[in-house]
C-alpha cells in the first residue's frame, strides 16, 4: 500500500488505519506475528518510526500485542481480546497441577529407593 506522504491525514494514521483493516479482515490470524518494523517501514514507503507510531495506536486500541524482543502479535480480528487466552489458562493450571503429581511421585520413588537401599543393608 502507498502512503501519501502529503495526504490530508498523517502517514502514521494511514499506516494504522491500513493495518487496522487487515486486523479486522483476518489478514492476521489471532496470536499471528505481524512483519517485523523494518519490513512494514518498508511495504509502506516510510520511516520506521512512523511504523512504530502506527503500532503504538494499535496497542492502545486493543489490538495487537508487543512480546518484548519478539514483535508484535494479532489480538483478534475483531480487537475484543485474545480468544485464545482462556486456553493458555486452562493450560497453565494443567501444567501446575502436573508438576505437583511429578513432585509427589518423586518424594515417592525417593523414600522407596531409600527402603530398598535399608533392605539391602
Amino acid at each position: 500500500m502507498t502512503i501519501a506522504k502529503d495526504g490530508p491525514q498523517l502517514p502514521s494514521v494511514q499506516v494504522a488505519e491500513a493495518l487496522r483493516e487487515k486486523l479486522k479482515a483476518g489478514t492476521y490470524a489471532p496470536d499471528e506475528k505481524l512483519p517485523s518494523i523494518k519490513a512494514l517501514a518498508a511495504d509502506f514507503g516510510v520511516a520506521e518510526e512512523t511504523v512504530k507510531k502506527s503500532l503504538a495506536t494499535l496497542r492502545a486500541e486493543g489490538l495487537i500485542i508487543p512480546v518484548p524482543n519478539r514483535g508484535h502479535f494479532a489480538v483478534g480480528s475483531n480487537g475484543t481480546g485474545n480468544p485464545n487466552a482462556a486456553d493458555r489458562r486452562d493450560l497453565s493450571g494443567s501444567i501446575d497441577v502436573l508438576r505437583s503429581e511429578i513432585q509427589k511421585l518423586t518424594e515417592r520413588v525417593a523414600k522407596l529407593e531409600a527402603r530398598a537401599d535399608s533392605n539391602d543393608a
